[in-house]
């Protein structure tokens, strides 16, 4: 019997539900595991425990962060998103419970100190061109710039392939796999971005009408910046050329948000939440050129993108389509909003306190990982029902 099929007698509302739709087991396996992984790093740097990865502790964390935690988000969007772009299904049941299951075993192969390395490494790179392979029939149905998405996919595959590389001594190129990476879910977020943002805020912002500014020229040049950062880093990591096109980026994208900016948006959690997540997309591109001169440290700016920007887009994005997809009103849980707000609290902590009182870092890293941990926690403890019941309203997904 097909796992999604699986339901008690006289009772489909008690069906379990997680294999329906590819954001169901991907947004609740992304979340359980940025509880346990970035709860880890916190504990490991406050000196609690100790760890040892096949990808060491600093290239772990990295690692996790962007090809565990943030490429399941992004999986479970795609799988979801692309049904709607094409009105093809996806694949769901025993097939989304395979997919599902070789990126758990990717993510816990490395904690294994017996495991292969060329195991861990074959199950890893595994799991993007499976993601690809499931899209490609879809995407066949609908239009053709969708197909970007399986480009990116397929650089992000290669992106992974460097840190692998290294870990199996075949090379130094770990490093320019994981700005590689943060360049493409950058690009991934930039685009979804100019799709839903400005819709979301002019079908969210109630009872005011409003209509956003949309520049196609603006779109573009932000989106074409993203992309020559990723090209330059990769042919040139110190040139002198990337802090110019960050700043440029940085730029493009702030007229960018402030088109897209109304100020009803603060009445609506799922609406503040994509716009801060945007800011600080904005601020981490701003704070390359200083980083490249040495005020302040390159972590700082880094983070400002992967826990401000991946993080808050990530939960807020989660938080709605989980929402919209299971049938229910887009109203938030108070508990949720708390959420959001943790993921702010744990930003700030990250990039300003190193910034203010660096011989403090430690601390401020041990207490930024306790603020993100209760933030996707209280999504686990809310969600977790949402994601492994069938829609309320008896429909599929």
């Amino acid at each position: 019997m097909s796992l999604h099929n699986i339901q008690m007698p006289g009772d489909p509302v008690r069906r379990f539900a997680l294999f329906d739709l590819g954001f169901r087991p991907f947004f609740l396996l992304a979340a359980l595991l940025s509880v346990v992984l970035v709860g880890i790093w916190g504990a490991v740097y406050a000196n609690l425990i100790s760890l040892n990865t096949y990808y060491g502790l600093i290239g772990w964390h990295s690692h996790e962060m962007l090809f565990g935690y943030t490429t399941a988000v992004i999986t479970g969007f795609l799988l979801t998103a692309v049904r709607n772009w094409t009105g093809v299904d996806t694949i769901k049941g025993n097939l989304l419970a395979c997919l599902a299951s070789l990126w758990l075993l990717g993510r816990l192969l490395p904690l294994l100190p017996s495991a292969p390395h060329w195991l861990i490494a074959a199950v890893d790179l595994a799991f993007l061109p499976c993601v690809m392979i499931s899209l490609i029939g879809p995407l066949r149905q609908g239009k053709p710039q969708n197909w970007m998405f399986l480009v990116i996919l397929g650089v992000l595959a290669f992106a992974n392939l460097q840190i692998h590389l290294q870990q199996l001594g075949l090379g130094n190129s770990a490093s320019n796999g994981a700005y590689l990476a943060n360049y493409l879910i950058m690009l991934v977020i930039s685009v979804i971005a100019g799709r839903v943002l400005p819709f979301f805020t002019e079908a969210g912002v109630r009872p005011a009408t409003i209509q956003v500014k949309r520049r196609i020229w603006v779109d573009r040049c932000a989106i074409g910046l993203i992309i020559a950062l990723a090209v330059v880093h990769q042919i040139a990591p110190y040139s002198a050329v990337s802090p110019v096109l960050a700043l440029l980026a940085a730029i493009a994208h702030g007229i960018r948000l402030q088109g897209w900016y109304h100020p009803l948006i603060w009445q609506h959690p799922l609406l503040w939440i994509l716009h801060l997540a945007y800011l600080w997309l904005v601020l981490g591109l701003a704070l390359i050129p200083l980083a490249s001169l040495g005020v302040i440290s390159p972590f700082v700016a880094l983070h400002a993108f992967t826990t401000g920007c991946i993080g808050s887009i990530t939960l807020g994005m989660m938080a709605r389509v989980s929402l919209g997809h299971t049938g229910r009103l887009l109203q938030v849980h108070p508990w949720i909003t708390k959420a959001f707000i943790c993921l702010q609290l744990c930003t700030l902590v990250r990039v300003l306190g190193p910034i203010m009182v660096p011989s403090q870092q430690p601390l401020f890293i041990s207490s930024s990982a306790l603020l993100w941990v209760i933030g996707f926690g209280l999504f686990c403890v809310i969600y977790t029902p949402i994601l492994i019941k069938p829609r309320p309203d008896g429909r599929s997904g």
